[in-house]
């Protein structure tokens, strides 16, 4: 269904929801997503929450926070549910200001627990990941709820990343490399 799904996008988006500079990074993620999902399911795994948006976020008085609505629980890489946490949490404004320093704590809470993570391997796979959160908010776009104010804002977010990112780029070396 995704392959539909990024094919109606391609077809139906206007230049505010798809620049034309991301079309050919659109068509290159539908062509090999497949082989992409395979190498993350290489990558150390953990315990997702699968649908970590902002919504599904709770806090507390004393400032500690947590995520409900586990429906979507699944195994994979830990830095998939955090950049589909901050697509949907973050402006672009915010992600700009924002996102090394988050993906730096993430490192440095593993570190803590003893679990090293390579930071230019980390923010690789974490820029990757955001494909995958692409993914989910085009469907969301393609079933009708293009006009929710926190849907195009998520947009706008995954937009910037991919771009500032050069996503494109980590993208087809990773495919050189899987050969």
């Amino acid at each position: 269904m995704t392959h539909d799904v990024r094919r109606t996008f391609l077809a139906e988006a206007d230049e505010n929801i798809l620049p034309g500079s991301l079309k050919a990074l659109l068509q290159l993620w539908d062509d090999n997503s497949d082989r992409v999902f395979d190498h993350f399911e290489n990558l150390p795994q953990t315990v997702l929450h699968g649908d970590s948006h902002l919504g599904n976020t709770f806090a507390f008085p004393d400032g500690s926070a947590g995520l409900f609505d586990w429906q979507v629980i699944f195994r994979g890489n830990g830095l998939r549910d955090l950049a589909y946490f901050c697509m949907s949490a973050m402006s672009n404004e915010e992600r700009l200001a924002h996102e090394q320093e988050v993906l730096d704590i993430y490192i440095g809470t593993l570190g803590a627990q003893g679990i090293e993570l390579d930071r230019k391997d980390a923010w690789n796979n974490y820029c990757l990941f955001v494909l995958d959160r692409w993914d989910a908010g085009i469907t969301s776009w393609v079933h009708g709820t293009y006009g929710h104010g926190g849907q195009v804002r998520s947009l706008q977010c995954i937009v910037g990343c991919l771009t500032d990112n050069d996503i494109q780029h980590r993208l087809e070396e990773l495919l050189r490399r899987l050969g």
